[in-house]
């Protein structure tokens, strides 16, 4: 048997309706608890610590759904996914992957969105800062606007149809009250050397940061852009560059 297949079992045998016989027999009784009262005992100690666990990486979806729900949610995301790593902090890996097509988001439709966000910012926390080329250097590229922008790495970029960034927010202080629902959220997580940094982007801005993602040339972003109808304006494209350049995201033009 699998190394994955043990640790699905004894999983089972835990957070399962019935402890398994074979589980049982393998407890030594405690003082004057049973076997099953001994299990039921680690149950609570297990399902709390891995709740905790998962909960330090996706605190606002704990947040959004209160101690119980969320509780619940991983005991049953543990009987899907066992851990492969002796790493606690990696348990919630395939959270957002388990949430996708949950019955949960007929309540919460945006918390698929909300755990991506958190894994993301969770690897962008635990990555390495990066910066790129310095603003100077730019007057000694030629034919700029043709060639292709190549971004630092540590970055996620994230556009959503829910105030992700509002509701996270809230993990910490705030009131759900105060969150305009019907906002988009489009908006640029990066790290450098000073600590992670976050930016607004505009809906042109955000169809530009896509573009040049998929190796296209900042002109061609442009086009790409107009052609869906977005309006383009000089402005709007001289602080998302001014941005770039300021920020140091671009590694290198090629």
């Amino acid at each position: 048997m699998k190394l994955s297949e043990i640790q699905m079992n004894i999983t089972k045998g835990i957070l399962g309706d019935k402890f398994n016989n074979q589980l049982v027999n393998l407890v030594i009784p405690g003082g004057e608890l049973s076997q099953q009262e001994v299990l039921k005992v680690y149950r609570g100690d297990y399902t709390a610590r891995m709740s905790e666990s998962i909960g330090n990486v996706y605190e606002a979806v704990w947040n959004v759904l209160g101690d119980q729900t969320f509780n619940k949610l991983v005991t049953e995301y543990l009987l899907q996914h066992t851990s492969q790593s002796f790493d606690v902090g990696l348990i919630g890996k395939y959270l957002p992957t388990f949430l996708k097509n949950h019955k949960i988001l007929e309540d919460f439709p945006f918390l698929y969105e909300l755990a991506i966000f958190e894994k993301s910012f969770d690897q962008l926390f635990h990555s390495n800062s990066s910066l790129g080329m310095r603003p100077d250097q730019f007057s000694q590229i030629d034919n700029l606007p043709q060639r292709k922008l190549v971004l630092t790495p540590a970055h996620f970029f994230y556009s959503v149809a829910y105030p992700i960034f509002s509701i996270w927010n809230l993990r910490k202080d705030g009131d759900a009250n105060d969150i305009n629902w019907e906002n988009a959220d489009n908006r640029l997580f990066y790290k450098n050397d000073t600590g992670i940094k976050s930016k607004e982007f505009t809906e042109l801005q955000a169809d530009l940061w896509k573009n040049i993602l998929t190796q296209h040339s900042l002109a061609e972003a442009i086009e790409l852009s107009t052609a869906k109808g977005l309006q383009v304006t000089e402005s709007e494209i001289s602080e998302f560059f001014a941005f770039l350049s300021s920020e140091e995201l671009i590694l290198q033009i090629i």
